[in-house]
């Protein structure tokens, strides 16, 4: 996705604890972990996109540090990182909220619950491997559990959460 972004036009800053392999002009990349990051990721920008990213971290399987519910700080990192007027988008895994190994899914309770704001949250779901993703509603994801977690990657609902920071 930053590539792509960059591709057309944008500026864009990627941010990621493992080497990013993809160079160009429109494209910074920061390699560190989020929470330890110092003065790297100081400066704010119009849009901050997080694909797949915050239900991982803190849990040790990417070689992150080990961070019991770091994902609310993490959001708050990123959410500070927003400029006024700006915009937050994360996906994450939707159904029972749990922790598995190397991976947390959530549900509405705990999105509101771990998010300063929500704006919208669009709800996708999918039967299997091959399935297609259909928009859903909440209800519809509430009782999926992922009992096998390798075997049930990637997983069968997703929550977009969308925050907006008006100008105050």
């Amino acid at each position: 996705l930053p590539l792509q972004l960059s591709a057309l036009g944008y500026n864009v800053t990627a941010h990621d604890q493992l080497r990013y392999p993809f160079a160009h002009p429109n494209l910074a990349v920061l390699c560190e972990d989020i929470f330890n990051m110092d003065n790297a990721l100081q400066c704010s920008y119009d849009i901050v996109i997080s694909v797949s990213t915050i239900e991982h971290l803190g849990l040790g399987h990417y070689g992150d540090i080990l961070f019991s519910d770091a994902d609310k700080p993490a959001i708050e990192i990123l959410w500070n990182r927003v400029k006024e007027g700006g915009r937050m988008m994360i996906s994450l895994p939707a159904g029972k909220p749990a922790v598995q190994r190397g991976y947390r899914v959530y549900d509405e309770k705990k999105i509101l619950d771990t998010f300063p704001v929500v704006t919208k949250i669009l709800w996708f779901a999918k039967s299997g491997r091959e399935g297609t993703w259909q928009k859903v509603q909440p209800s519809d994801i509430n009782d999926i559990v992922y009992q096998e977690p390798f075997a049930q990657l990637p997983v069968d609902a997703l929550a977009f959460v969308i925050c907006d920071k008006n100008n105050s």
